[in-house]
């Protein structure tokens, strides 16, 4: 009776959606292999003291740079955002950038050739260290040193 109704061909899995399936699966047998080689497993599987010292690390190469507005690593939160906890927080540490235009710094960031997106609060500019990989950094610290050579 299903294979004779109209719909049975439109939800019908193929060979590669199959193969796509049994691909994703095997990933998540092996825990350790899904946080080196899935982007979004990788940030949710960073541990805090690891995002801090990345965050440290930044931040002292962005000091320079930004002078004489203040840059520290601070305690902060992510979210998974509206899927199913969207409420649930994890543990994070940012990079802050204290300045009198965080909106001026924000739009610079995103027209970098390597667009950098910070979250704005409270004249501050934040940069979630969850989401910026190791290998991210240079790029975004040569958003930073594009940034400054315009400036100056």
């Amino acid at each position: 009776k299903v294979r004779q109704h109209p719909l049975y061909r439109a939800f019908r899995v193929c060979k590669m959606t199959a193969a796509a399936l049994e691909a994703t699966l095997r990933l998540f047998k092996s825990p350790d292999t899904i946080t080196q080689t899935h982007p979004l497993y990788a940030m949710l599987g960073k541990r805090p003291d690891a995002i801090r010292a990345q965050a440290e690390t930044l931040a002292a190469r962005l000091c320079p740079l930004l002078a004489p507005r203040p840059v520290e690593v601070v305690a902060h939160e992510s979210f998974l955002g509206g899927g199913a906890v969207p409420a649930q927080p994890l543990p994070s540490f940012a990079v802050a950038i204290a300045t009198d235009r965080p909106d001026d710094l924000a739009r610079a960031l995103r027209a970098c050739r390597v667009p950098v997106c910070p979250r704005i609060h409270d004249q501050t500019v934040y940069l979630d260290m969850r989401t910026v990989s190791e290998a991210e950094c240079d790029l975004v610290a040569e958003s930073f040193r594009e940034i400054a050579g315009s400036a100056s």
